[in-house]
Protein backbone atom coordinates (compact mmCIF):
# COMPACT_ATOMS: atom_id res chain seq x y z
CA UNK A 1 0.00 0.00 0.00
CA UNK A 2 1.12 3.49 -0.88
CA UNK A 3 -0.24 6.41 0.54
CA UNK A 4 1.00 10.01 -1.49
CA UNK A 5 0.24 13.52 -1.43
CA UNK A 6 1.37 16.78 -1.82
CA UNK A 7 1.38 19.29 1.14
CA UNK A 8 4.07 22.68 2.28
CA UNK A 9 6.66 22.18 4.61
CA UNK A 10 4.89 23.70 7.27
CA UNK A 11 1.65 21.59 7.25
CA UNK A 12 3.20 17.78 6.86
CA UNK A 13 3.21 16.94 10.51
CA UNK A 14 -0.67 17.23 9.59
CA UNK A 15 -1.41 15.85 6.35
CA UNK A 16 0.53 12.27 8.19
CA UNK A 17 -1.86 12.33 11.40
CA UNK A 18 -5.22 13.16 8.98
CA UNK A 19 -3.86 9.75 7.05
CA UNK A 20 -3.36 8.06 10.27
CA UNK A 21 -6.50 9.21 11.09
CA UNK A 22 -8.51 8.28 8.23
CA UNK A 23 -6.90 4.82 7.99
CA UNK A 24 -8.21 4.02 11.08
CA UNK A 25 -11.62 5.07 10.47
CA UNK A 26 -11.86 2.85 7.21
CA UNK A 27 -10.76 0.02 10.05
CA UNK A 28 -12.71 0.71 12.32
CA UNK A 29 -16.18 1.99 10.06
CA UNK A 30 -17.65 0.47 7.33
CA UNK A 31 -17.41 1.81 4.19
CA UNK A 32 -20.42 3.51 2.69
CA UNK A 33 -22.02 1.84 -0.07
CA UNK A 34 -22.27 4.53 -2.40
CA UNK A 35 -18.48 5.38 -2.35
CA UNK A 36 -17.74 1.48 -2.46
CA UNK A 37 -19.81 2.25 -6.02
CA UNK A 38 -17.91 5.26 -6.91
CA UNK A 39 -14.74 3.14 -6.39
CA UNK A 40 -15.35 0.21 -8.22
CA UNK A 41 -16.69 2.25 -11.07
CA UNK A 42 -13.56 4.29 -11.42
CA UNK A 43 -11.66 1.00 -11.13
CA UNK A 44 -13.53 -0.50 -13.73
CA UNK A 45 -13.42 2.71 -16.07
CA UNK A 46 -9.61 2.21 -15.92
CA UNK A 47 -9.25 -1.32 -16.43
CA UNK A 48 -10.24 -0.21 -20.60
CA UNK A 49 -7.50 2.49 -20.63
CA UNK A 50 -5.41 -0.35 -18.92
CA UNK A 51 -5.18 -2.39 -22.33
CA UNK A 52 -5.24 0.29 -24.59
CA UNK A 53 -1.59 -0.29 -26.83
CA UNK A 54 -0.09 -3.59 -27.46
CA UNK A 55 2.94 -2.60 -25.20
CA UNK A 56 0.32 -2.20 -22.28
CA UNK A 57 -1.24 -5.66 -22.76
CA UNK A 58 2.73 -6.96 -22.78
CA UNK A 59 3.32 -5.57 -19.89
CA UNK A 60 0.29 -6.65 -17.89
CA UNK A 61 1.56 -10.23 -19.13
CA UNK A 62 4.91 -10.56 -18.42
CA UNK A 63 3.61 -8.59 -14.75
CA UNK A 64 1.62 -11.61 -14.45
CA UNK A 65 4.24 -13.83 -14.89
CA UNK A 66 6.28 -11.97 -12.65
CA UNK A 67 3.77 -12.37 -9.82
CA UNK A 68 2.22 -15.86 -10.54
CA UNK A 69 -0.92 -14.32 -11.50
CA UNK A 70 -2.62 -16.30 -13.42
CA UNK A 71 -3.53 -15.38 -16.64
CA UNK A 72 -7.40 -15.38 -16.42
CA UNK A 73 -7.13 -12.92 -14.03
CA UNK A 74 -7.84 -10.41 -15.95
CA UNK A 75 -10.82 -12.18 -17.57
CA UNK A 76 -12.35 -12.07 -14.49
CA UNK A 77 -11.47 -9.44 -12.77
CA UNK A 78 -14.74 -7.51 -13.53
CA UNK A 79 -17.04 -9.73 -11.64
CA UNK A 80 -14.51 -9.76 -9.06
CA UNK A 81 -14.76 -6.25 -8.60
CA UNK A 82 -18.45 -6.00 -8.84
CA UNK A 83 -18.40 -9.01 -6.09
CA UNK A 84 -16.82 -6.73 -3.39
CA UNK A 85 -19.26 -5.66 -0.46
CA UNK A 86 -18.79 -3.60 2.21
CA UNK A 87 -17.88 -6.22 4.52
CA UNK A 88 -14.87 -7.37 2.26
CA UNK A 89 -13.65 -4.08 2.26
CA UNK A 90 -14.50 -3.32 6.30
CA UNK A 91 -12.07 -7.04 6.70
CA UNK A 92 -9.86 -6.46 4.49
CA UNK A 93 -9.26 -3.11 6.34
CA UNK A 94 -9.10 -3.95 9.73
CA UNK A 95 -6.68 -6.89 8.20
CA UNK A 96 -4.30 -5.33 6.23
CA UNK A 97 -4.03 -1.92 7.83
CA UNK A 98 -1.59 -1.03 10.64
CA UNK A 99 -0.62 2.59 10.80
CA UNK A 100 2.27 1.37 13.71
CA UNK A 101 3.41 -0.41 10.91
CA UNK A 102 3.85 2.59 8.09
CA UNK A 103 6.55 3.74 6.52
CA UNK A 104 6.67 7.38 5.68
CA UNK A 105 9.04 9.43 2.97
CA UNK A 106 8.98 13.26 3.95
CA UNK A 107 10.73 15.31 1.15
CA UNK A 108 11.62 18.51 2.24
CA UNK A 109 13.32 21.12 4.50
CA UNK A 110 13.15 19.86 7.71
CA UNK A 111 14.00 23.51 9.63
CA UNK A 112 9.95 24.21 7.91
CA UNK A 113 8.59 20.24 8.66
CA UNK A 114 10.20 20.68 12.31
CA UNK A 115 9.27 24.14 12.90
CA UNK A 116 7.99 24.67 16.51
CA UNK A 117 8.12 21.08 17.71
CA UNK A 118 10.01 20.31 21.02
CA UNK A 119 13.85 20.45 21.09
CA UNK A 120 15.39 17.16 20.48
CA UNK A 121 12.35 15.46 19.23
CA UNK A 122 9.74 16.62 16.19
CA UNK A 123 6.17 16.47 16.00
CA UNK A 124 6.43 13.44 13.21
CA UNK A 125 7.70 11.45 15.82
CA UNK A 126 5.27 11.78 18.58
CA UNK A 127 2.72 11.08 15.61
CA UNK A 128 3.64 8.69 14.25
CA UNK A 129 5.57 6.79 16.80
CA UNK A 130 8.79 6.20 14.69
CA UNK A 131 12.24 7.65 14.74
CA UNK A 132 12.99 9.89 12.13
CA UNK A 133 16.29 9.18 9.82
CA UNK A 134 17.56 12.29 7.58
CA UNK A 135 18.70 11.09 4.28
CA UNK A 136 21.27 12.62 2.52
CA UNK A 137 20.40 14.52 -0.42
CA UNK A 138 21.40 13.23 -3.71
CA UNK A 139 21.88 15.08 -6.93
CA UNK A 140 19.53 13.84 -9.64
CA UNK A 141 21.82 12.95 -12.38
CA UNK A 142 24.34 11.17 -10.72
CA UNK A 143 22.59 10.25 -7.36
CA UNK A 144 25.70 11.33 -5.56
CA UNK A 145 25.44 13.12 -1.95
CA UNK A 146 24.88 16.63 -2.37
CA UNK A 147 27.05 18.90 0.18
CA UNK A 148 23.94 21.43 0.42
CA UNK A 149 22.84 22.43 3.43
CA UNK A 150 19.66 24.54 4.38
CA UNK A 151 20.40 27.16 7.06
CA UNK A 152 18.70 25.58 10.18
CA UNK A 153 18.89 21.92 8.90
CA UNK A 154 20.63 19.81 11.09
CA UNK A 155 23.95 18.15 9.45
CA UNK A 156 23.05 14.65 7.41
CA UNK A 157 24.12 11.61 10.07
CA UNK A 158 24.95 8.60 8.16
CA UNK A 159 24.18 5.79 10.86
CA UNK A 160 25.68 3.26 8.67
CA UNK A 161 29.11 5.28 8.75
CA UNK A 162 29.58 4.37 12.60
CA UNK A 163 27.93 7.90 13.25
CA UNK A 164 30.13 10.19 10.92
CA UNK A 165 28.94 13.48 9.27
CA UNK A 166 29.58 13.36 5.55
Amino acid sequence: LQIFFDTRNSSVARAVELVIEEVERIRSEPVHPKELEVVKQSLLARLRLRFDTAEEVAGYFAEDELLGRPHEYWQTYIDRVLRVSVADVQQAAASSLRPASFSFLVVGRWSEISAGAPAGKSTLETITGHRVDHLAARDPLTLERELVQYPGDEPYVDRRNGGFPR
